[in-house]
Parts: structure tokens; C-alpha cells; sequence
């Protein structure tokens, strides 16, 4: 999936203002921590790190002058398992010391076949005031839940914590719906071996050729095994 479709997949998935999309996006590739390149033909092909970093900033924060440093913060934040809650999906590789990025990026990359990710139904929330973030699960023994902390805190960083703790508190979230409008055209590329334009572009033909109308993502994911040809 190239950065054009990665944009509007984003902007689609997560109802992310366009504008603002745009700006966060400029500000994660300028500090390198976004894949960027040429564009049209050249441009590169974004990967599910990438999925993982915007869905960090824009969970972190709503002002894109801030999104490199929270980020920075909460894609560092380690799991908590004194106040976690398990079981949870093996494919995730939640277990101590494991970061908030690295967790959501394995959320990117798992198998819709054969891991139990999004079977669970993962809530993912970043709580900006308590520099907290959290991945709730439902299953037969009722909801889970894994807890990401900042336990390695400097003075500076303590204080600073301090000043913005208090006031109108901000949490924002995703549930599995959402992860899973911008996971399918990842799957989709590895499944198939070929770019997400593609396959996107033969299932829609395939759409309009018959009555069943618009196919939606998941129902992409669900669709027919890749080409032999």
C-alpha cells in the first residue's frame, strides 16, 4: 500500500480530519519515524510499523504540532503485568517489557486465519493526561485487558506529567472496527503478494459486474484465495 492509500485508508478507517491527517503525517515522515519516498511509481510502499506509529499519534494527541514527541512518549510505554490482566492473544507478544508500538505493530502484522487478534475484539486507548495506554479484549471469561506505563520517568518529564494530569481529562480510542478497516489492506498484500491498489482495484471491478453492490474491507479480507496465475 502506497502513502496515497495509506492516507485515505487512515483517513477512512479512523474518520480523521483530512487536513490534519495531512499535517500529522508530514510531521512523522520529516522525523523519519513515517516511511516516505518519491511519489507516484516511486513512492515506497508503507508498512505495518507505520499503521501502528499514526495510530499512536492520533490516540495521543489531536494538535499535529505534538506529534513526534507524544509518539516518542507513548510508543515507549512497557506493558504493566501487576496490573494487566490476561489471557491474551499469543500473536500480539504481550509480555514484560514489550512496548505499546511493538505490541500494535504485531496487531498489524498477525494472520486473520490463524491468530486470535481481532477475534477478541481489541479496544485500543490512549489516556493523555495519565501517559497511560490501555488494549481491552472481550472472550468467553469476559474482558482482558493489557496496561502500558512510563515507569522510567525523568525529573522533567515527572513534573511536566504533573502540570497537564489535572483538568478535563483525554482519552481517545478504537475499537476493532476501525483496526480493522486499516489491518485488511496489510493482510490483504501479504496474503495475495501484491500491492494493496491492486487488489482493491479487481475487487471492485468485480463488485460493479455484479448486483451485490459495494464490497466493504473485511468482506475483501474474506474473499476469495489469491490469484494462482
Amino acid at each position: 500500500m502506497k502513502s496515497a492509500s495509506f492516507h485515505l485508508t487512515v483517513h477512512e478507517a479512523y474518520r480523521a480530519d483530512g487536513r490534519s491527517l495531512t499535517v500529522f503525517l508530514r510531521a512523522l515522515k520529516e522525523a523519519g519515524l513515517i516511511t516516505s519516498g518519491g511519489r507516484g511509481r516511486h513512492a515506497p510502499h508503507m508498512q505495518p510499523v507505520d499503521a501502528a506509529r499514526i495510530t499512536i499519534a492520533l490516540l495521543a494527541t489531536d494538535k499535529p504540532a505534538r506529534a513526534v514527541d507524544r509518539l516518542e512518549r507513548f510508543g515507549k510505554l512497557t506493558f504493566q503485568s501487576s496490573e494487566s490482566k490476561g489471557p491474551f492473544p499469543v500473536a500480539l507478544g504481550i509480555e514484560e517489557g514489550a512496548t505499546f508500538e511493538e505490541v500494535l505493530t504485531n496487531l498489524f502484522t498477525s494472520d486473520l486465519d490463524t491468530d486470535d487478534v481481532f477475534k477478541n475484539s481489541p479496544y485500543v486507548e490512549v489516556q493523555e493526561n495519565a501517559r497511560s495506554a490501555t488494549i481491552e479484549f472481550s472472550n468467553g471469561n469476559g474482558k482482558c485487558g493489557a496496561v502500558f506505563k512510563d515507569t522510567n520517568r525523568t525529573k522533567e518529564q515527572k513534573s511536566q506529567d504533573r502540570g497537564e494530569l489535572f483538568g478535563i481529562r483525554q482519552s481517545r480510542g478504537l475499537a476493532s472496527a476501525e483496526l480493522m478497516k486499516l489491518y485488511v489492506p496489510f493482510y490483504c498484500e501479504r496474503r495475495d503478494g501484491k500491492p494493496w491498489e491492486e487488489i482493491e482495484e479487481k475487487m471492485e471491478a468485480r463488485s460493479k459486474s455484479s448486483s451485490a453492490g459495494p464490497i466493504k474491507r473485511q468482506e475483501i479480507a474474506k474473499s476469495t484465495e489469491p490469484d494462482k496465475q
